[in-house]
């Protein structure tokens, strides 16, 4: 009898102990629910999803999903804390917008409802001037009215098969322009193997012309299929540039010096490639445009970027002079750790140098250095100038990161900056880091006065770490900025403690630049949420 009431007993707990877990757990997650509908009733059986927007795999491994009731209702429980994309999912229908929602802990949202519409569909087929298929080409897509990025159909771009057939299928109603082929200039095409040189197609639009302005606009309406929407491309004119690297000083040629190849607005990059053992180089698959060759940053040796403007011909007889870099070189230690966070392994650190607020683009960018397991680096191929160290954690810790406590040189302490000559070899540094826990928070609510943007602008927010000498750094856990969702919320986690300037940016559709429009200081303490209104004057 003692021994029954035990185990009773002992099931009681057990129950009470997998309850209490299981509403901390639910304490740790928030829930999204809401209504979907198809001319203005509620249907069953449709997929939502709730993506993760830091999710790599995206909706392949989400498990944020749930199916509407027979009412058309749909209840996504357990979800954790981020920021995500919702949005259902059903054959031959389609959703006029998405939503983006910051979720925080224990947060229920509620009425986040979806009106779908049957879908539409071009369809037509991509030849060449003599009436040949062109296959395997990515068709393009494109909504002409201004949207956000992620309310893009996920399959804008399309393959044609092995007849150059393409056919675009689960469009949202609205005007769209077609297009094939490659807008020009763009980056060079590296050839996978020596000798291999990828075609590239000219940018050409519905009907068969490359002028963007004169493209025809398709109104696709629900349930349309417009057909016969054919495009005639052609290769774009590809040129080669040739030429070598060589000292500046002696003219003699550098073997195995890696370039790199921008263009010339450093907004694409093609990779490397290296000059052989005589210093030459040779580079095919240029389209006309302008281009910006230089040294990779990882040499001992460094240049001026050399501009290029291809038009009609080759370039050959190029010539990069080379000169000596400066270098920087030392070992990293951490300090302050202990059993509660543990220190990273010092092969896990990456440290670059980097010239702060540089008035000119032209200069080599700068890769981090990976640490040796002794804790020492080399950083070379530097240019003069003060340059300013930096550490990063590869496999960040969700809790802790490593910031620079100091700098010293053969013991000396140096201050933020370290003055590089031309050519000058810095020995003897000793980067000294700190173990910092990230346990602080930012919560917002953004408001507009004025009006409101429009739905096609993405709103972001940038924050910088205000240090004592008031110079700013991008706190190390954030890869970038976040956006705020459809309610003007953002969440901003792993933040140290300290106070930090918080910017609100507009991204406007066709705008080359963010739009800055709004400043506010934010103070950050340990293991708290900061909460913070930002009110944003649109101009009128």
């Amino acid at each position: 009898m003692v021994s029954s009431s035990r185990r009773a007993l002992a099931c009681i707990l057990f129950l009470i102990a997998a309850a209490l877990f299981a509403h901390a757990q639910q304490d740790q997650t928030g829930s999204i629910s809401g209504k979907v509908t198809f001319k203005n009733k509620g249907v069953a059986s449709i997929l939502v999803i709730a993506i993760d927007t830091n999710d790599r795999d995206g909706e392949e491994r989400s498990h944020n999903r749930a199916l509407t009731d027979i009412d058309g209702n749909y209840l996504i429980n357990n979800v954790p804390t981020g920021d995500y994309l919702v949005y259902p999912v059903a054959p031959a229908l389609v959703v006029e917008s998405f939503q983006r929602l910051t979720i925080t802990a224990g947060e229920t949202i509620r009425d986040i409802n979806f009106a779908m519409v049957h879908s539409g569909a071009i369809t037509g087929r991509i030849k060449d001037a003599d009436g040949q298929p062109l296959t395997k080409e990515t068709v393009s897509v494109v909504r002409v009215e201004p949207e956000s990025d992620y309310e893009r159909h996920k399959f804008a771009s399309f393959r044609t098969d092995d007849r150059g057939i393409y056919q675009a299928f689960g469009l949202r109603p609205g005007k769209y322009k077609v297009s094939v082929g490659q807008p020009l200039p763009r980056q060079i095409p590296l050839p996978s193997h020596p000798g291999f040189v990828r075609k590239i197609l000219r940018q050409a639009f519905y009907p068969s012309v490359t002028d963007p302005e004169k493209a025809t606009i398709l109104e696709v309406t629900e349930s349309s299929e417009i057909k016969d929407i054919d495009i005639v491309a052609s290769a774009a004119s590809t040129f080669k540039l040739t030429g070598r690297i060589i000292d500046g000083e002696t003219n003699k040629p550098l073997p195995n010096v890696r370039l790199v190849v921008l263009q010339s607005n450093f907004s694409a990059s093609s990779g490397l490639f290296s000059s052989d053992s005589n210093g030459e180089f040779n580079l095919e698959g240029a389209t006309p445009g302008s281009y910006k060759l230089l040294i990779f940053s990882h040499s001992d040796w460094r240049a001026d970027p050399l501009t290029v403007d291809v038009i009609d011909k080759d370039l050959t007889g190029l010539e990069i002079k080379a000169m000596r870099g400066a270098s920087l070189a030392g070992v990293v230690v951490v300090e302050n750790s202990d059993d509660k966070v543990a220190a990273p392994k010092l092969s896990d650190l990456l440290v670059f140098a980097f010239v702060p607020n540089l008035s000119t683009p032209d200069y080599t960018p700068i890769n981090p250095i990976q640490v040796n397991p002794d804790g020492s680096f080399k950083i070379a191929g530097l240019t003069a100038g003060m340059i300013r160290l930096r550490l990063w954690q590869r496999n960040n810790s969700p809790l802790s990161t490593l910031e620079i406590a100091r700098v010293e040189q053969n013991g000396v302490r140096q201050s933020g900056e370290i003055n590089l000559k031309d050519g000058e070899q810095v020995a003897g540094l000793r980067i000294v880091a700190k173990v910092v826990e990230l346990t602080g928070a930012i919560r917002g609510q953004i408001k507009f006065e004025n009006g409101e943007p429009s739905r096609a602008a993405r709103i972001m927010v940038s924050i910088n770490r205000l240090s004592e000498n008031s110079s700013k750094s991008r706190p190390a856990g954030m890869s970038s900025p976040p956006e705020v969702d459809s309610r003007g919320r953002f969440l901003i986690e792993r933040l140290a403690a300290g106070t930090y300037e918080l910017s609100v940016m507009l991204d406007l559709p066709g705008a080359h630049a963010l739009d800055d429009v709004a400043r506010q200081q934010v103070t950050v303490t340990e293991n708290r949420v900061s909460e913070v209104t930002v009110t944003v004057k649109l101009k009128p």
